[in-house]
């Protein structure tokens, strides 16, 4: 589902591993075919179809007990279960569901990404945008051989007038400096260039002072935004402990709009 003026769309990494690096993130995905096992036990033993609720209650203690997979991928592996068909081969799986907790990307160079031994850094180029994104988790490790690639869902928002600030600020000053230099020759001959370069300079200042108007609210809306994340990790943190009382005390309801707000956040 698309909103008004966002694209979703799919940014490919292509990771560059050490043969140390490839050998974790195999033994990763073979501990994620492990749990998808468990859970096809658990879903045959118990009667149940795609009951994310029942899935948590019976598999996820057993599956991060018996696999040593992170929570967060046990969570998230639980969810991408849920939506496969009966019967289906774990052993043919080669992607598994991430999030921002399990992979970040190290600015330009290098992208830090957890497996069963801590956390690997690896090097990457950005092999391109393509799309629609579909998929229900936010990015996905998919291992092709020696192949690495996780694939990530983005939204381009199309630019809105604010954010053509600088554009438009750094616009104004060229064509101010520019005037400068055409008003600097005419006002040679006219031998007053004086007072046209100070008119010239005072608005090169408004012109400053203003930007640095605009940096100043981007900067507060960026501290806004950065209080607001770290109160959702608050929250999304507390949620599994909530998750595990609501179980085990029968109250399946709460269960379910504890792991709904959990999908949401």
């Amino acid at each position: 589902m698309t909103r008004s003026g966002i694209l979703p769309s799919r940014l490919t990494y292509r990771l560059l591993p050490e043969p140390a690096d490839l050998d974790a993130v195999r033994s990763l995905l073979a501990a994620y075919r492990r749990m998808l096992v468990i859970l096809e036990e658990i879903r045959r033993e118990h009667g149940l179809r795609a009951n994310v609720v029942a899935l948590i209650e019976h598999g996820y203690q057993r599956a991060r007990d018996e696999t040593g997979l992170p929570a967060r991928l046990v969570t998230l592996g639980i969810r991408d279960f849920a939506q496969r068909p009966a019967g289906f081969d774990p052993e043919g799986v080669t992607s598994m569901p991430l999030d921002d907790k399990l992979f970040s990307v190290k600015g330009a160079a290098e992208i830090a990404l957890t497996t069963l031994c801590g956390r690997r850094t690896m090097p990457y180029r950005v092999e391109g945008y393509d799309g629609p994104w579909r998929d229900l988790s936010s990015a996905r490790l998919t291992v092709a051989g020696d192949t690495l690639t996780i694939q990530v869902g983005v939204s381009v928002t199309a630019p809105k007038e604010e954010t053509r600030m600088p554009e438009n600020i750094l616009t104004r000053v060229g064509r101010i400096i520019g005037g400068l230099s055409n008003a600097a020759i005419d006002a040679v001959e006219d031998r007053n260039p004086l007072a046209v370069a100070e008119q010239a300079l005072r608005e090169i200042d408004a012109v400053i002072h203003e930007a640095r108007l605009d940096l100043g609210k981007i900067k507060a809306e960026e501290h806004r935004l950065t209080a607001r994340r770290s109160q959702l990790d608050g929250e999304l943190s507390a949620l599994p402990e909530k998750l595990s009382l609501a179980l085990a005390g029968g109250r399946e309801d709460l269960a379910r709009a504890g792991i709904s707000r959990q999908l949401d956040l």
